[in-house]
């Protein structure tokens, strides 16, 4: 059995299982005293997959991050995308835009 094929599908599990924990959770509001939505969803990670904290948070994150982006039409194309420059598409005109991490760190305020 190849070790990384099951890595792989580990990590799908994961992030699906972190996408459906959002999904069954979308817009309820906490009751008083209970964590924010991703920590709960780290933790559910934490208990089902026996993963570290950090890895379910960043699974959480990313899952989250998707959940509320994916709308937008916009994405990052991560074919073209290097360590240097990011390829952003909109998905609805096809329209790309490209940024280097210099310009974009350029515009942040300080």
């Amino acid at each position: 059995m190849n070790p990384a094929i099951d890595i792989s599908k580990r990590a799908i599990a994961l992030h699906t299982a972190a996408l459906a924990f959002l999904a069954a959770y979308d817009g309820e509001e906490p009751q008083a005293g209970q964590p924010p939505l991703l920590q709960r969803c780290a933790e559910h990670l934490v208990d089902t997959f026996l993963v570290s904290l950090d890895t379910a948070m960043s699974a959480a994150t990313i899952a989250l991050g998707e959940r509320t982006a994916a709308p937008s039409g916009y994405y990052i194309d991560c074919d073209l995308t290097t360590s240097y420059v990011l390829h952003l598409v909109n998905a609805r005109t096809r329209r790309r835009h490209v940024i280097t991490v210099a310009e974009l760190i350029d515009h942040l305020p300080d």
